[in-house]
């Protein structure tokens, strides 16, 4: 079979293929966390890059296949509650997050950016219930583009994405959303990760091998959940991960540390919200 070839994609972009990597091996190499993706194995072998510069780095592999699996799981729970919801997946790479949790009834959108979603289309085609749109996600254009029913349940979501945005930029993000559907009738959710902001500390990033050979680098980063609450009072916090702890003793011994001394603070975590609009 013919390797799909790559051109066009900026530096940011190339982190998605870190985290398609660590989706694709880990059944074999860590079999542990009981997550497979079989989407992210087949786009693995048809695409046309060098793949070996991040296959040693076990901790961004784990790290990857782990909050993908916790990210799943929120957004499969979200769907038990509200089978034909609508999931507006920003930043969406490569990820196949579709096919690992669709229910036959939900309606979904993948927005990138056109070079991300030009490559995606060759592996997972559209149909009536799954759509792409080609923006970036600080065009906010796309909030006009998607097409949505006032009462249709809607969960956002946003992995291993803000952290490479502005500060300013996440915040203007994160109200934009919330003024988008302040009169929504129906449910709407916000799940995305954040970092400590020592974890985007220039010194912290020279640990983080992969995304360092992409060139791309984080930029925002919270010190505490309350600097997000106190910006967005129409964000409601339902559920904050810790992340870090379950991938590696090591990493788990310095995320402990970390918690004693920062009063509480977690390193990396998942945080998911409902956005307060007419329903609530």
């Amino acid at each position: 079979m013919k390797k799909i070839q790559l051109t066009n994609l900026s530096n940011i972009s190339d982190t998605l293929f870190i985290s398609l990597l660590g989706r694709a091996i880990a059944a074999e190499r860590f079999p542990e966390l009981g997550f497979v993706d079989p989407y992210a194995e087949e786009i693995v072998k048809r695409i046309d890059f060098n793949f070996n510069q991040f296959i040693k780095d076990n901790e961004a592999m784990k790290a990857s296949a782990l909050r993908a699996k916790l990210f799943d799981g929120i957004v499969i729970e979200f769907f038990k509650r509200n089978p034909e919801g609508l999931a507006i997946q920003l930043g969406s790479g490569l990820c196949s997050r579709f096919k690992r949790v669709d229910n036959g009834k939900l309606k979904w959108v993948d927005l990138d950016l056109p070079e991300v979603i030009e490559l995606k289309k060759q592996f997972v085609p559209e149909n009536d219930r799954f759509k792409y749109l080609a923006f970036s996600v600080l065009d906010y254009q796309w909030l006009e583009k998607i097409d949505i029913i006032p009462d249709t349940p809607v969960i956002i979501i946003a992995e291993g994405l803000l952290i490479y945005l502005k500060q300013e930029d996440v915040n203007c993000l994160l109200k934009s959303i919330c003024d988008k559907f302040i009169h929504f009738s129906a449910d709407v959710e916000l799940v995305f990760d954040a970092f400590h902001r020592l974890m985007v500390n220039r010194y912290i990033q020279k640990l983080q091998k992969s995304v360092r050979k992409t060139g791309a680098k984080f930029q925002w980063g919270i010190y505490n959940l309350e600097e997000i609450i106190s910006s967005h009072k129409k964000l409601i916090l339902i559920a904050d991960l810790e992340l870090i702890k379950h991938i590696r003793l090591r990493l788990n011994i310095i995320s402990r540390l970390f918690n004693v001394l920062s009063s509480g603070q977690k390193l990396y975590r998942i945080l998911h919200f409902k956005v307060e609009n007419n329903s609530n």
